[in-house]
């Protein structure tokens, strides 16, 4: 979509838009490529880790896990 034929009153990169009714996806695909392109710009991801605490301040996040263990990130 161009800017000329753009219907919204902010810029669009991609979206999903359904004219009569509603869209579906793989949420289990969706959900990966999310991970995909998180991951290609620095994300770090943690398997099998479960998250007790998200704490948000002016430096970023930092997230604690079950075994007390912190991860600090930059919003």
């Amino acid at each position: 979509m161009n800017e000329e034929s753009n219907p919204f009153s902010f810029d669009m990169k991609a979206g999903l838009y359904a004219v009569n009714g509603g869209i579906e996806i793989d949420p289990y695909k969706f959900t990966h490529e999310l991970l995909k392109v998180a991951m290609d710009n620095g994300l770090k991801v943690y398997e099998n880790t479960e998250v007790t605490g998200v704490h948000y301040n002016e430096e970023g996040v930092t997230v604690s896990t079950r075994y007390d263990y912190k991860v600090h990130g930059k919003i």
